[in-house]
């Protein structure tokens, strides 16, 4: 089944902008360190979407002036007003006929989303909810929700992506990657409709775990994780940045475990160019870190 197909049986709604716009934050890049207090662009969720970007555009799932991270205690004036899913295809590179036949089939999903986006190796949904101001909550909340009504969903080639938490950085449609435009993958409006996703609103206490002794010359378990486990695509450059800039800061003789990291990468299907790019920022953020 086609695109003309699809909106035969289901025309696609005009987005009515003043009914329900929710609002986000935006990065040029995804590499952006969160105790650095780096400013991001906070508008509308269709400003971001509908706009060729000029850079690699990123977003978050909230709308607030800074990057955010899981470490601090609290935040203020952070609101939470969608949530994004990611369905990846495994590597393989999705054509629009495997998309406009996922637009098709989240017709019918118990959830449908608001929108949804095609990505280099998949798509992208998006809902629409009530506002939430507490990141434990959302992410509490939007576990319940992905388990309930995203995890089951079984369409050729897509696969949910389960690792997204609160604090992930997710591509804008219409941007440069990688020097090249994706200025005419689809993006396909559904619906208007806010969830009220806020079923949970108990927050379980933290465990409290024994301080992370970094070591030369020992592997931290989050490396050791990296080098023994494939990682799913959709996640691998950002786990590898993550891990480059922990071994830089964990050690003070990193070559060799460096090494082993990058030939990781390679076996994951990174190519050259993603891994040299990745660590040259994992080298700039550890730096600057130092200063």
């Amino acid at each position: 089944m086609n695109k003309q197909e699809i909106i035969r049986i289901w025309p696609q709604e005009e987005w009515d902008y003043h009914k329900c716009d929710p609002h986000i934050t935006s990065f040029n890049s995804k590499y952006i360190v969160g105790n650095k207090k780096e400013t991001g662009l906070m508008a509308s969720l269709s400003t971001i979407l509908y706009q060729h970007w000029p850079g690699d555009l990123h977003f978050a799932q909230y709308a607030h002036t800074e990057r955010l991270t899981k470490n601090a205690n609290s935040y203020t004036e952070v609101n939470f007003e969608i949530m994004a899913f990611d369905l990846d295809a495994h590597g393989s590179t999705t054509n629009g006929e495997t998309f406009w036949w996922l637009v098709y089939a989240s017709y019918l999903w118990d959830a449908t989303p608001n929108l949804m986006y095609k990505t280099k190796n998949g798509a992208r949904a998006i809902y629409f909810i009530e506002q939430i101001t507490d990141p434990q909550l959302f992410q509490i909340n939007r576990t319940f929700f992905m388990k309930k009504y995203i995890s089951n969903i079984n369409i050729e080639p897509y696969e949910l992506d389960p690792t997204i938490d609160w604090t992930r950085f997710m591509r804008a449609p219409w941007v440069l990657r990688d020097n090249k435009e994706t200025y005419h993958e689809p993006i396909h409006f559904i619906h208007n409709n806010k969830r009220d996703i806020l079923l949970n609103t108990e927050i379980p206490a933290k465990p409290n775990y024994p301080k992370l002794q970094l070591l030369n010359g020992y592997k931290p378990n989050k490396v050791q994780n990296y080098l023994t486990t494939t990682i799913q695509e959709g996640s691998r450059q950002v786990n590898l940045f993550k891990i480059l800039l922990l071994t830089y800061r964990s050690m003070k003789n990193p070559e060799d475990l460096v090494a082993e990291v990058l030939e990781k990468a390679r076996i994951d299907g990174l190519g050259d160019n993603e891994i040299d790019q990745t660590h040259r920022s994992a080298i700039k953020y550890a730096k600057e870190e130092t200063k």
